[in-house]
C-alpha cells in the first residue's frame, strides 16, 4: 500500500547570452534558524503567486535549493534580486551564511531520520567540453552535494533530456517520471537539477477499516463523496481567529508532520491564502495544543508541474532571465536563465505521506495543555496543507486541495 509520499523536482537551463569557498564564522543554529525563515518566506509567497483556481502542489525547499544554486554563481543587481526574492535578504543571510546553512541542513537531514525516509539530490549538468569556474563546482559540491555531469546538449539533444529525466526518476524514486518534455535549447550550457523525496509513517495510524464515503464540498460548492479517513487521537490542535482557520498537526513517526490548515468558511481558502503570512502561520502553531481530536480526513493525490519563469518575475527576480551577471559560474557575464521547471506529487492515505519534487534551472546564452474533550475537525471543503521538518521549522512541500 502507498504512504503518503512527496516528491519535487526542479530544473534550471542556464543558456549562454551576449563563488567563492564557504568560509562562515556564524553559528550554525543561527545560520539554520536563518535559512528555515527564507525558506518559509519564499514558501508563503510564491503559494500567493501560484494559480489558485485549482489543486495546488509543490516543494518550496526544492526549488529555493536549485535557485540558491544559481545565487552562488550571481553576481551584481542579479544576485541581489535572488537574495531579496529567496528571502535571505529578509532574514538577514550574507553570501557566506548561505553556503554554510545549506550545507549544515543537508548534513543535518541525513542523520535524523529513523523510519521516515527523506533524500534530497543535487546536480550540475554541463554542456560537454564547457566547465564552469572551479570555485563555483566546490561551492555547489560542498554546499548542496552536487554531483558534476557533462552531457552533449547540441548533438544528442534527446539522449540528454533522456539522461536528465532518467536521473530525476531515480532520484525520486520513480515518482517524477518526465521533468523535461521537450529538447533543450542548443545554447544551453547548464543545468541546474534538485530532487527531493519523502516517505512517512503516521505516529497515529489511521485505521483502513474505519476509513468510508464522505461529503466533500469541492470548490467550497460541489458536493461529491469521496473515500475519508477517521483518526481519534491526541493531535496538536488550534482554532486561530487571525488565520479564520482550524489548524491540526499530524506527526509522523520522526521529526516530521502534516499540518492541515482548514478555513472556518467552504469558499474560505483563496482568502486565507491572500491574507496568509508566516507569523500568522507560526503563531497559529505555536497557540495549537494537544488535545483529543476526532478528525475526519480525505485520503488524496496531487500532481503539481509549473514553468516558474513568469511566476519568479512577477516575485522579482527578473534580472536572471535578462541581462544576468552570471559570471560567478563562468567568469563572464555571457548566461541567462532560461526557465524554472518544478513537478512535484503526493499522496497521502491510512499509512502515511509519500512525496517528491524536482526542478531543474536551466541557464543558456543571453526557484500547551491536553484537555479530555473530544474536538471534531471534518476536512470538507478546501484546505491548505503542509509537510515540515518540525525540528528546523521548514516547510518541505506545501499546497492546498480545491477539488477531490
Amino acid at each position: 500500500m502507498m504512504l503518503q509520499s512527496a516528491l519535487a523536482a526542479l530544473v534550471l537551463a542556464i543558456f549562454s547570452c551576449h563563488g567563492q569557498p564557504i568560509t562562515s564564522d556564524a553559528t550554525p543554529k543561527i545560520c539554520g534558524a536563518k535559512l528555515s525563515a527564507a525558506n518559509n518566506h519564499f514558501a508563503v509567497n510564491l503559494l500567493k503567486h501560484v494559480d489558485s483556481g485549482k489543486n495546488v502542489f509543490f516543494s518550496p525547499y526544492s526549488i529555493s535549493t536549485a535557485l540558491a544554486m544559481l545565487h552562488a554563481g550571481a553576481a551584481g543587481d542579479t544576485r541581489s534580486e535572488l537574495s531579496e526574492g529567496l528571502g535571505f535578504t529578509a532574514a538577514e543571510l550574507d553570501d557566506a551564511e548561505v553556503l554554510d546553512a545549506f550545507q549544515r541542513r543537508r548534513q543535518r537531514l541525513e542523520e535524523s531520520q529513523n523510519s521516515t525516509v527523506m533524500s534530497e539530490a543535487n546536480s550540475i549538468v554541463t554542456n560537454e567540453g564547457y566547465r564552469p569556474l572551479e570555485t563555483y563546482i566546490q561551492n555547489l559540491q560542498s554546499a548542496f552535494g552536487a554531483e558534476l555531469r557533462q552531457i552533449d546538449f547540441v548533438h544528442k539533444g534527446k539522449e540528454a533530456v533522456e539522461d536528465i529525466n532518467a536521473w530525476v526518476k531515480d532520484k525520486t524514486r520513480g515518482k517524477v517520471e518526465k521533468l523535461l518534455e521537450e529538447e533543450l535549447d542548443e545554447d544551453t550550457r547548464v543545468v541546474l537539477l534538485n530532487a527531493i523525496y519523502f516517505k512517512g509513517l503516521w505516529k497515529n495510524k489511521f485505521n483502513e477499516s474505519d476509513t468510508r464515503p464522505m461529503a466533500f464540498y469541492n470548490g467550497g460548492v460541489e458536493e461529491i463523496q469521496t473515500p475519508t479517513m477517521v483518526l481519534t487521537a491526541r493531535l496538536a490542535h488550534g482554532s486561530d481567529e487571525t488565520l479564520g482557520a482550524d489548524i491540526v498537526e499530524l506527526p509522523y513517526e520522526d521529526a516530521f508532520s502534516l499540518v492541515v490548515v482548514l478555513p472556518n468558511e467552504r469558499n474560505g481558502v483563496d482568502a486565507l491564502i491572500r491574507g496568509l503570512t508566516v507569523d500568522k502561520l507560526e503563531c497559529a502553531l505555536n497557540r495549537a495544543f494537544l488535545k483529543k481530536v476526532k478528525l475526519a480526513l480525505p485520503k488524496f493525490k496531487l500532481e503539481g508541474s509549473y514553468q516558474l519563469k513568469k511566476t519568479l518575475q512577477e516575485m522579482g527576480i527578473k534580472k536572471a532571465f535578462g541581462e544576468a551577471d552570471l559570471s560567478g559560474i563562468n567568469g563572464d557575464k555571457d548566461l541567462k536563465v532560461d526557465n524554472v521547471l518544478h513537478k512535484a506529487v503526493v499522496e497521502v492515505n491510512e499509512e502515511g505521506s509519500e512525496a517528491a519534487a524536482a526542478t531543474a534551472v536551466v541557464v543558456v546564452t543571453r526557484l500547551g495543555a491536553e484537555s479530555s474533550h473530544v474536538t471534531t475537525v471534518a476536512v470538507d471543503h478546501p484546505f491548505l496543507f503542509f509537510i515540515r521538518d518540525t525540528k528546523a521549522g521548514d516547510i518541505l512541500f506545501l499546497g492546498h486541495v480545491n477539488h477531490l
